[in-house]
């Protein structure tokens, strides 16, 4: 009971792990759909077919390699920074920068996992009855009446799966975290503690059952407990929420 009261589990990770989910969520959902909506349109199969296995590939690569590319542009010795260089400009850290880490994480994320979303929306708007739409026509419906009132509520299931995926995998974020930054920079307090501030949540559990504490680990196991209390409630409350939308075929 003392590791669950003395884990300080609500802090910095918390916040930061919070802060990112939203951003993946907000971004992770309105990217892929709007892409399923504009390559409806077009009427080409075979260009149809070409765009969604470019926009998949990145899901097959491991976010280990995703994260060694990214740190090849933007770490204090690449691409970008040398090119500023060129120019006379001050090379920063943007993977570690406070205002810059939590987009560079978000559009990993986003980039990654954008192929398996836009599919899955484009295959459940192709599925959808064409009756639909013509009946929203005939009733008077324009272009944007007809996507908040047929496609959305017919795309809901989707959108169960994809933000659940999203919001779980947000919390669970871990080897892209260590990979990028591994929550440096540190804060060193005067107590000698170091706060590692772009630390998520799966990464300080592993940090403090592998610390140099030995006794601290099961104030580690303590967190992994709340964190999956956490993880589950998000889940459970988002999949009731967006279930109740959800058009009964």
């Amino acid at each position: 009971f003392q590791n669950y009261i003395g884990s300080k589990f609500f802090t910095r990770t918390l916040v930061n792990t919070i802060r990112l989910s939203l951003m993946n969520l907000v971004f992770g959902f309105t990217t892929p759909i709007l892409f399923a909506l504009l390559l409806n349109e077009v009427r080409s199969l075979r260009y149809k077919k070409f765009v969604q296995t470019v926009s998949y590939l990145p899901y097959f690569i491991s976010m280990v390699v995703v994260a060694g590319m990214v740190l090849s542009f933007l770490e204090i010795n690449g691409l970008i920074n040398n090119l500023l260089g060129l120019q006379g400009l001050t090379p920063k850290e943007y993977i570690v920068y406070p205002s810059t880490y939590p987009w560079i994480y978000t559009f990993t994320n986003v980039w990654k996992s954008f192929g398996f979303g836009s599919i899955l929306y484009f295959s459940t708007i192709s599925g959808i009855d064409p009756a639909l739409y013509e009946s929203a026509r005939i009733d008077g419906a324009n272009r944007w009446q007809t996507l908040w009132k047929v496609t959305i509520p017919n795309v809901m299931p989707s959108i169960t799966i994809c933000t659940f995926l999203t919001l779980t995998n947000s919390f669970k974020l871990f080897d892209q975290n260590l990979a990028l930054t591994g929550g440096q920079p540190y804060i060193i307090q005067s107590d000698g503690s170091a706060i590692k501030t772009t630390e998520m949540l799966a990464l300080n559990i592993y940090n403090t059952f592998y610390g140099q504490n030995v006794n601290s680990r099961g104030t580690a196991q303590a967190k992994a407990v709340l964190f999956f209390l956490l993880v589950a409630a998000i889940g459970l409350i988002q999949l009731r929420a967006t279930r109740k939308k959800e058009v009964q075929q």
